[in-house]
C-alpha cells in the first residue's frame, strides 16, 4: 500500500501522514542497514559499546514525494 503513496488522493491530512510515515521509515532502515553492511566489510564488525559508539550510523531523511493536505 505504500508504494501507492503518489498515485493516492489523500483528503484526510491524518491519512496521508500515516502514508507519508508509511513509505518513508523502510527507505531509511534499507540505507542504514546498506551502511551498515558497508561499515562492517570495510571495518569488521563493531563487538563491543565502545567500537559502536564510535561507528554511529549514519542518519538518512528520505521523503515519500507526497504532500500532504495544509489547513
Amino acid at each position: 500500500m505504500a508504494k501507492d503513496t503518489n498515485r493516492a488522493n489523500f483528503d484526510d491530512i491524518r491519512v496521508c501522514g500515516l502514508a507519508v510515515a508509511i513509505s518513508e521509515a523502510p527507505r531509511r532502515e534499507i540505507a542504514e542497514m546498506d551502511w551498515l553492511i558497508e561499515d562492517i566489510n570495510t571495518k569488521g564488525a563493531a563487538t563491543t559499546t565502545a567500537e559502536a559508539e564510535a561507528r554511529p550510523v549514519s542518519e538518512y531523511d528520505y521523503t515519500a514525494g507526497l504532500e500532504c493536505p495544509t489547513d
